[in-house]
Formats: C-alpha cells, structure tokens, sequence
C-alpha cells in the first residue's frame, strides 16, 4: 500500500463515534452496544458477515455433530430388540442442508440487525493510515474511536512438506467431498476431538497426533484418563510425545484423491489401544503388552507396525511412519492481523501475533480498543460478544476512563461437544492446589447416575471442587452425555459461591444428567451406591 499524505487523509468518506473493523461476533456485539448508547457505527467487514461461529466454526460443526451422532447410533444403538440399517450417506445433501441453515441464521442474527441498529456496513479490508483513519478500497474512514475485531484463522505449522500435499484445516473439513477412509489429525484440542469423532461417527478410521504427552491439559489428569478411555472404546488411535518430521503425497488408490505420509518422531514411550469388536481399526503391535491398562505399547528401538502401513514396513519407534487419505491440522488459530497495518496507529501486538490490551480492552492507543479471538484471550464466541460490548461502552464513555468496565472472565463454563460431551468451569483440581487453597474433592462415575444407566450410555464423570473449609464450590469437570446443558447449574453455583450443602438440599428432577451434580456432592459424606432414587 503506497504512503497516504496528510492533505489526502483529509477527505474522509465518513466519520464514526465508533469505527469497527470486523464483522463478527464480537463486532456485533460492540455494534448494537454503541448503537444503543447514541453512537454513529461504521463497520469494516473484508469476507462474510457473520464471522467464524455461524459460518466455518460453531453453526455448521454442531449441525455436523448431530447428524453424525444419529448416522452412528443408527447403526450401533445399545438398545436390544431394535435394528436398523441406515442408507448409504448422502454427502452433498448434508452440507446442502448445513449451507441452507448457515446462510439463514447469518441473515437473521447478522445482516437483519445491521438495518435495526442503524449501523453502517463498509465492505472491502481496511488498513490503518493513522490511530484515526481507515483506507477501504481507497476511501478513508475516521474513528473517533476504534475497535479492531478481526477474529482469527486456522493455523497453519511449518512442517517439511506440508505445502505440497491437499490438507484439510477446520474449514475444509465442514465442507467435504468425500468421508476420507483415513483421517490423520494433526492436534489434539477441542476442534481436533470434535471433528475428530465427527468422522469416526460417520465411518472413518481416524488417529489423533499430538506434540504433547497428555490430552487436554485443561482438565486434570484422571479425568483426562476417562477421555483417553472414551476414545479407545470408539477406535480412535492418539499418538502423544509425536514430532512430525515431515510430510509427502502418495497416489491414492481412488482417482483424484492423494494419500499422505508422515514421518514422526515419539520422544516417550505410546500407549495404545488395541481395536475393539464394535469398531476394527488398525493399532500398533507388540509382541508383549504391559500387564497393566490392558494397552500395546511402542518403546525405543523396538519393531512396531502403525496403521495405514503394510506388516512389512517396520521401523524403529523413534521414527515412524503413517499413512492416511487425508490431513486434517487442528493446531490452533492465528490471529488476522497481518494486514491491518498496526504500526500506524500505535498498536502493540504481542509473539503471535495477537492485539494486546488491558483489563479494559483498551489498546496502548487509549482511543483503539480489541475484542474477541483477535486478542487471542478466551477462544468462545459467547466470550467474544460479551468483549464486545464491553469494548464499545468503554470506548464511548465520556470521562476518559476512569468508569471503565474491567473484564471479568473468571467464572467462564466450556463445552467440547464430543461423545459424551466435556463440560467445565472454575478451578480444576490442580489449578486449586496450585494456588496452595485446600480442596474437598468429590468424584462420581456416570455408573451412579440413574439417567446415563436408562440410556446406556455410562461412559464418563462428575468431579467436584470444593474450598475444604467452607464447602464452596471451586470447580466442576464432566464428562457426560449433555454436559454443555448441565454445567450452566455448575457456573451459577461457582459463580455465587454456593456450598455442598447448597447443591445436595435443592431439588432436582429425577432422571435428568443435572442429578449428577447433586450426587457428586453427596458423595462427598455418602455411599450414593447405597442409597434408593433420590434419597439422601
């Protein structure tokens, strides 16, 4: 972009109390608040509106989800007495019906409310050219004040030879030609997991590789057990401890449709599951399996064989190989705001990239202020819209800043909707004790839950954080079939500081995943195994 002049900054096109540059959650949210308060709002919008959630990310995912879930369960219900033999999967007609629902609720949650809140739609990508002014497609536009809410995009590793073969990101993957036989996933996060099972639902072989040596470190290491078990008992293999070393493109067996291989590096000992008689799916072999975890094992220098290779292409575990028909990464987002052109207005970016703000989102340039995944903060939509309006009325207050908001993201529930679903908020375990607080912890297998038993779905669990000497709770991890509606129960309980006594003395409906919570509370001075329904 050639250098603007002074004299040409002058002729603006518009002039905003708020200028947004980004349309997406966050943006609208920041939007209807300005609005509401009296402001002018312009919006910068480069791409679609809507921004990830409806359009690549939240919408078309779970819709996904769903469909795979009963595609699966069709085929593999507990239930005796009952058989059914789902057709064959119409891939065309699924995204056609996922596409329809996107474009409608990007037209009533996005486009509609432009006209209602009087805002002012400015397509094209804007670039600073001072901390007050944005170029879009040669016109300038002046913010009195700024909000930058540019969101993120997949991330993309450098990894030798990644460029060469057709790989899939979260995008590309809500949005398939073809069910892969094979899909190798690079990460394994909540977009890794979701997706991840999404295509084992639907008939994949699917393996997880991660640079790390524990799934999700977000929650504490027994529970992360219980997940690791769930993925093993639906014939999804993990790799941990993994460094890909590099990638190459294979003909693939079908026209049109290129295999990958990677070549890894294991830096500890991997475990692994060997098939179940529900799902065959390939595992590394051994000839001798621990004694304990009933897992194989691949240790150094000893002669393992991974799926998607033949039994004769042996190698060493410290560099293997594995082959597959499509690649998915799931390594992460990187933050848009490469071509913003920051360095004019004073804005700070931190090593990845990422805006860096204060506790009021405001920006080292007092007037420009960041909301949403572009701060690279929490990566939920539902915490985006709430920086959002809090970015815009900070901004728009009059007293420069002394009755600023601050954020508050300390009671923030999280859902991976996986199957069974994984729920938390709060402390975890050992979050708690690293802080030095002392903790009542209370543990209760989906077994002791009478509605997972009716659904035949016993598979997870519920565990508690308590303060140890006021019975407060601190935290809440399940693993359960509807863990995203019942820990919105937990969020209230950790946010208002209720106790044990709270949870176990309020009524809860019989037979509902919420009687969990109850449970797992009373566990805490009772056997729940030796009690009859709802008693206690």
């Amino acid at each position: 972009m050639k250098h603007i002049s002074t004299q040409e900054v002058r002729h603006v096109k518009g002039t905003f109390d708020l200028l947004i540059i980004g349309g997406g959650s966050a943006a609208f949210a920041a939007a209807a608040e300005a609005s509401t308060m009296g402001a002018r709002v312009g919006m910068i919008e480069r791409g679609t509106i809507g921004g990830t959630c409806v359009n690549v990310g939240c919408i078309p995912s779970k819709a996904l989800l769903q469909a795979a879930d009963l595609y699966a369960r069709a085929a593999h219900h507990p239930f005796q007495g009952m058989t059914f033999s789902p057709e064959a999967l119409d891939v065309p007609a699924l995204l056609a019906q996922k596409d329809a629902l996107v474009e409608t609720l990007v037209r009533e949650k996005y486009i509609d409310l432009l006209a209602f809140y009087g805002i002012t739609l400015i397509s094209g990508e804007g670039a600073f050219v001072d901390a007050h002014t944005v170029q879009v497609n040669g016109a300038f536009y002046r913010g009195e004040k700024i909000l930058i809410a540019t969101g993120t995009r997949p991330a993309v590793p450098y990894i030798p030879g990644l460029t060469s073969i057709g790989y899939w990101t979260s995008t590309e993957a809500l949005q398939p030609s073809y069910i892969p036989e094979h899909l190798i996933i690079i990460g394994a996060g909540y977009i890794a997991l979701e997706l991840g099972l999404m295509y084992r639902a639907l008939g994949s072989r699917v393996t997880l590789i991660q640079r790390g040596t524990r799934l999700l470190r977000t929650l504490d290491a027994d529970m992360s057990e219980v997940v690791q078990r769930i993925l093993k008992k639906k014939g999804i293999q993990v790799l941990t401890g993994a460094r890909i070393e590099r990638i190459e493109g294979l003909p693939g067996a079908v026209k049109a449709r290129q295999k990958v291989r990677l070549t890894i590096s294991l830096v500890h000992p991997v475990y692994h599951e060997q098939p179940s008689a529900h799902h065959e799916h390939a595992s590394i072999r051994r000839d001798e399996a621990p004694a304990h975890r009933n897992h194989v094992a691949s240790y150094r220098d000893e002669k393992i064989v991974l799926p998607g290779t033949a039994p004769h292409e042996q190698t060493s575990a410290q560099s293997i190989q594995i082959e597959g028909e499509q690649l998915l990464l799931a390594t992460g987002r990187t933050p848009n705001t490469e071509r913003l052109r920051l360095e004019r207005a004073g804005v700070q970016l931190g090593r990845r990239g990422e805006i860096i703000v204060d506790e009021t989102l405001a920006t080292q340039t007092p007037h420009i202020f960041a909301a949403g995944d572009v701060t690279l903060g929490s990566q939920y939509v539902y915490v985006a819209a709430y920086e959002g309006k809090l970015a815009a009325h900070n901004a728009l207050l009059d007293n420069g800043g002394s009755d600023r908001i601050y954020r508050n993201l300390t009671v923030v529930p999280s859902v991976i909707f996986t199957d069974p679903q994984i729920a938390t908020v709060g402390l975890t375990e050992e979050a708690a004790r690293t802080r030095g607080l002392a903790v009542t912890v209370a543990r209760l297998s989906l077994t002791d839950i009478a509605r997972a038993r009716v659904r035949y779905e016993e598979e997870g669990a519920y565990k508690l954080i308590f303060d140890q000497a006021s019975l407060r709770l601190l935290g809440a991890e399940i693993i359960a079939p509807e863990a995203g509606e019942v820990i919105y129960a937990a969020t209230l309980a950790v946010k208002f500081g209720l106790t044990r006594d709270d949870l176990v003395d309020t009524f809860v409906p019989y037979l509902t995943m919420a009687e969990g919570l109850r449970l797992t509370a009373l566990s805490i001075q009772k056997d729940v195994r030796k009690l009859s329904c709802c008693a206690g």
